[in-house]
């Protein structure tokens, strides 16, 4: 198919496609490893509008999405036995974040990489299971930074047909 895009990744029995096909902002499906056919494709999470699946990381117990919403990066953690879900909360209004490297299958520890505007540049160790973060490095800024001393927020204009553009 023309303008089809797909990306294939593989965990136990099956494999994870995150696809465009009938889904402009793409969408997550499966599918058995011995039926891989279209019509065996089962969604797993659909297509919306306001938000933008940019890609995931598997693990053996968890599945990390990473989505773009109003701008923002969200990584989304689904832990594959029990199906429940959490996003990360960065306790900011604009940052951003990705998925470092996480080379271990059989881990329930990711490893992102966070940076805003009063946050240096860091790497955290985040334990899927238990929601616990770990600082484990942290750009160093001279000069007696204090990040007290600063505050951010997100701003948004309104244009002329009512959506929200952030600045």
């Amino acid at each position: 198919m023309k303008e089809v895009l797909y990306d294939i990744d593989h965990t136990g029995n099956k494999f994870l496609i995150v696809t465009n096909k009938d889904a402009k902002n793409f969408r997550l499906m499966e599918t058995p490893i011995d039926k891989t056919t279209i019509e065996n494709w089962k969604e797993v999470i659909p297509h919306r509008i306001d938000v933008l699946i940019e890609g995931i990381d598997v693990f053996k117990d968890h599945l990390v999405v990473t989505e773009r919403k109003n701008g923002l990066l969200q990584l989304r953690v689904r832990n594959v036995n029990s199906g429940q879900e959490h996003y990360l909360d960065f306790g900011e209004p604009t940052y951003s974040a990705y998925v470092g490297a996480n080379r271990e299958f059989n881990s329930a520890m990711l490893r992102f990489n966070y940076t805003s505007l009063t946050t240096p540049n860091s790497v955290y160790d985040y334990n899927m299971d238990t929601k616990d973060k770990k600082l484990m490095k942290q750009q160093e800024v001279v000069g007696g930074y204090d990040p007290k001393e600063y505050s951010t927020e997100r701003l948004y204009a309104t244009a002329k047909d009512g959506t929200k553009i952030g600045i």
